[in-house]
């Protein structure tokens, strides 16, 4: 319901199709900005809906009133196999602390008075009814990567360590075989490496073929890689070096 009542900014429709969604991809997958202004309003809305916005992560009371955190940036719909959505990251405008991307929350133990935390959700995208799954760290580059892979299964991890939902969620599709799909910073990074390693143990545990996929290290992500191929088959290799994650 909130997602209907919002729209998505020039600007960020652009940096989406800059990393390679069309138009069509983009209003799929629901991408929308975070309002700057307006808030109470819209909170207002939902509520003449009828939704219960208590126990919804990302909603507060504030000053008597519902309202919603988070500001300067773009929502990304985590969602389950089935399509729902089970929570929302939002990739800011601005990386403070070097932190792109953020879960759409209000802890109440950081002030959010009867706030709810969110959970570190594992994003779905792609044919859910795949015996193959692509697992690499973050929504919108498997959404990306997927589209790019003729509707591949991706699942999703919201960090390389936010592994907690990732034996729920593989054990919940009809897999046969994990292909890991970490950044390639995975060579490197021990960190990375340690949570890669992590996956297979998880994948090997419930019973799965596990593969490990590399791809030219210049592109860190599985999205800019693919992303990179798909320009230089189509004679757009010079758009190439604008890619960033």
């Amino acid at each position: 319901q909130m997602l209907s009542l919002l729209t998505l900014s020039r600007k960020h429709q652009e940096d989406l199709q800059r990393r390679g969604l069309t138009p069509e991809q983009i209003a799929v997958q629901r991408y929308r900005s975070v309002p700057l202004f307006g808030i109470r309003k819209l909170v207002e809305k939902l509520a003449d809906k009828g939704c219960v916005l208590k126990g919804v992560p990302g909603f507060y009371l504030r000053d008597g009133a519902w309202t919603f955190a988070g500001n300067g940036g773009y929502l990304i719909p985590i969602y389950n196999k089935d399509g729902y959505i089970q929570g929302m990251q939002i990739r800011s405008d601005r990386a403070e602390g070097g932190m792109k991307y953020r879960w759409f929350s209000s802890n109440p133990a950081k002030g959010f008075t009867l706030g709810t935390k969110a959970q570190t959700w594992v994003h779905v995208t792609g044919d859910s009814q795949s015996k193959v799954a692509c697992v690499t760290e973050g929504g919108l580059k498997g959404d990306v990567a997927s589209y790019f892979m003729g509707d591949a299964l991706f699942v999703c991890v919201p960090g390389v360590n936010s592994l907690r939902f990732l034996p729920e969620t593989l054990n919940s599709l009809p897999l046969k075989k994990v292909v890991g799909a970490y950044d390639m910073d995975k060579l490197e990074n021990p960190q990375v490496r340690d949570a890669f390693f992590q996956v297979e143990k998880i994948a090997r545990q419930n019973g799965l073929r596990f593969e490990p996929l590399e791809w030219d290290a210049r592109f860190k992500g599985i999205d800019d890689f693919l992303y990179a191929r798909y320009l230089y088959s189509t004679g757009q290799a010079q758009k190439i070096p604008s890619i960033t994650s």
